[in-house]
C-alpha cells in the first residue's frame, strides 16, 4: 500500500490532468482510493479528511517551492549534454521529495491505523493479498520475451507522452535496455513476500506504537532494507543501465522533442507556482 498516494497522483498527472486538478481534488481522490481497501467509519473519515487538509497546507508551503526549484534546475540542464551523474542526482532528488512526504505523514497515520478494527484490518489484508495474487499470476504467466515486449510498450508510451513521436533510434535504445537488463522477477517476488509479511505484522500488532512506527518506517520509506543483497545488486546494475539509456535518449532528442519536453515541464512548474501562491 505504500505506493497508493504516489500511484494515484501520477495516474492523473501522466494521463493529462494538470497538477492543479490533482491538488484541488486530492481531498476526494485519496478517500476514493482508500475506500478500495477499507470501509472507514465516520470518525475515521473525519480523521483522514483532517490529515489530507493538514498535509496539503504543509505541502503548499514547504514542498511546492522545492518542486519549483527542482524543475527550474532540471529544465536548465536539459539544454546541455547530460551525464550519468547528473541523471543520478535528479533521480535521487525525485526520491527525496517522496521520502519527505512520507516522513511528514507518518505521525498522522499512526493514530488512524491504530483506530482500525479487526474487521477493517482483515478487509485491508484480504484486498491487498488479492491484488498481490493477481499481480503474481500476471507476471508468472508471461514468458521472458513477453515481459520484455510489455516493458518495451510501457516505456515507449511513457516516452511518447513526454517527448512526442519516437524516432527509430530511440525505440531501439529502449529495446536494447530491456534486452540487456538483469532479470530479478524471483528476487522481486521474495521481496514482496517480506513486504506483505511485515504489513500483516504491522496491522495485526498495531496497538504497539513503537513497533508500529518502526514497521511503517520500513514499509513506507526504508523498504529497500527488505530486499536481499542479490536483489539490490541486480537493481543497481539495472539502474545504471537505465541511466545510461536516458542519457543516450536525451542526446538523441530532436529540436521538436526537446521543445515539447521543456514545454511540459514549464507547464508543470507554472502549476506548482500557482498552487504555492494560494498558500500566501
Amino acid at each position: 500500500m505504500r505506493q497508493w498516494i504516489v500511484a494515484v497522483t501520477l495516474l492523473f498527472v501522466l494521463s493529462g490532468c494538470s497538477a492543479r486538478f490533482v491538488y484541488n481534488w486530492m481531498d476526494w481522490i485519496v478517500p476514493w482510493e482508500v475506500d478500495d481497501y477499507v470501509d472507514l467509519n465516520r470518525s475515521q473519515s473525519k480523521q483522514l479528511d483532517a490529515i489530507i487538509e493538514r498535509t496539503l497546507a504543509w505541502h503548499r508551503v514547504n514542498e511546492l517551492p522545492q518542486y519549483i526549484d527542482h524543475l527550474d534546475s532540471l529544465t536548465a540542464q536539459l539544454s546541455s549534454p547530460i551525464s550519468a551523474d547528473h541523471i543520478q542526482q535528479q533521480l535521487d532528488r525525485f526520491g527525496s521529495h517522496w521520502n519527505r512526504l512520507y516522513d511528514h505523514l507518518l505521525p498522522d497515520i499512526i493514530p488512524l491505523v491504530q483506530s482500525l478494527s479487526e474487521k477493517q484490518v482483515a478487509q485491508i489484508l484480504s484486498t491487498v493479498q488479492e491484488e498481490e495474487d493477481e499481480l503474481r499470476q500476471e507476471y508468472s504467466e508471461l514468458s521472458l520475451n513477453e515481459r520484455i515486449a510489455k516493458s518495451n510498450t510501457s516505456m515507449r508510451k511513457g516516452m511518447k507522452k513526454r517527448i512526442g513521436r519516437l524516432t527509430a533510434e530511440q525505440k531501439q535504445l529502449i529495446e536494447q535496455y530491456n534486452e540487456a537488463r538483469h532479470r530479478s522477477l524471483q528476487q522481486w517476488f521474495s521481496y514482496r513476500d517480506r513486504y506483505m509479511a511485515l504489513l500483516r505484522l504491522a496491522l495485526t500488532e498495531r496497538s504497539n506504537t513503537e513497533a508500529l512506527v518502526a514497521r511503517l518506517q520500513l514499509l513506507l520509506i526504508d523498504y529497500d532494507q527488505l530486499k536481499s543483497k542479490e536483489h539490490k545488486q541486480l537493481l543497481e546494475y539495472n539502474q545504471q543501465l537505465f541511466i545510461a539509456n536516458l542519457a543516450a535518449i536525451h542526446h538523441s532528442l530532436t529540436d521538436k522533442q526537446m521543445k515539447k519536453l521543456i514545454s511540459d515541464l514549464t507547464t508543470l512548474r507554472d502549476d506548482f507556482a500557482y498552487l504555492a501562491a494560494k498558500a500566501q
